[in-house]
């Protein structure tokens, strides 16, 4: 546990639009509230995709002062893992509708 201001506590990914986060002073500032707080994680199964994957990986390049070709690259990477996922998915899905419909 984490003592916190719960007053202040919110979730990223509702409030994307609303907030501007600074890593280096790991706080975020909450637009709508008028309000800074710190920033705070926990994991969920949402930790292993490949999109939150891709975020790690953007602020640890940020974070080492790395040049912005190695931040190209990973998101490339990223970009290429996430479109091969879709692709995979929506080929699960196309074949289970083909196997229901040959079954009925």
């Amino acid at each position: 546990p984490i003592p916190h201001d719960f007053s202040a506590i919110f979730c990223y990914w509702e409030c994307a639009d609303n907030i501007k986060l600074s890593f280096k002073t790991n706080s975020a500032y909450i637009i709508t509230k008028n309000v800074y707080t710190d920033i705070v994680h926990w994991g969920t199964r949402f930790t292993k995709t490949p999109i939150y994957l891709k975020q790690i990986s953007a602020l640890n390049l940020l974070r080492e002062n790395k040049p912005s070709i190695m931040l190209a690259l990973s998101d490339f990477k990223y970009n290429l893992i996430i479109f091969y996922n879709s692709v995979l998915n929506f080929a699960k899905r196309v074949c289970n509708k083909i196997k229901r419909t040959l079954k009925g």
